[in-house]
């Protein structure tokens, strides 16, 4: 996205974070938050460029198997399996879509909660939602910023960086 817009990604990134919420507590349109994004980077006359090329994207997006094999062997060794994600309302749409939603106990998503990770309370409202204690609780995530609070609320966070990883890190919290 960045290559796209010729803009540093970090700078990217930044003005993506200062908008996201939108899309995640208030139910505004990813493809309105793209609008801002690269309205916001003065880059108002690529926005439909823009928002055309991430849709794009989007629809390349394949869902990683192996994922849903692991998710099918932890709940074969007992474990509550959710997702907890900053979308909105139309989180379990895209999920039935990808047959995703039969692999799992429960769904969060930050507009049905009304907060975000990483709040604290997110993470609260989701451990009630899967009737488990934060000490019990391990949330894997692909971006540091959604663990920041993990210690505060008593969970074990999970950096995912790949899924060999994801496995060692599993195994050695005797998971797997």
């Amino acid at each position: 996205l960045a290559d796209f817009l010729d803009v540093p990604k970090s700078e990217l990134g930044k003005v993506y974070f200062e908008h996201n919420h939108k899309v995640n507590l208030l139910g505004v349109s990813m493809d309105e938050l793209w609008r801002s994004v690269a309205s916001d980077m003065g880059k108002a006359e690529q926005v439909e460029d823009f928002v055309r090329f991430i849709n794009e994207v989007n629809a390349q997006k394949k869902v990683n198997q192996d994922i849903l094999e692991l998710i099918k062997t932890l709940r074969e060794k007992g474990y509550k399996i959710g997702i907890l994600s900053n979308y909105n309302t139309t989180l379990r749409e895209r999920l039935d879509s990808q047959g995703i939603t039969p692999l799992v106990d429960v769904i969060g998503s930050s507009e049905e909660m009304g907060y975000m990770k990483p709040q604290k309370e997110a993470f609260w409202m989701f451990c009630k939602m899967l009737s488990v204690e934060p000490s019990e609780f391990i949330f894997i995530d692909d971006t540091e910023k959604s663990l920041v609070t993990a210690y505060e609320v008593g969970y074990t966070p999970i950096l995912f960086e790949s899924y060999e990883k994801l496995e060692n890190d599993l195994k050695q919290l005797g998971v797997l």
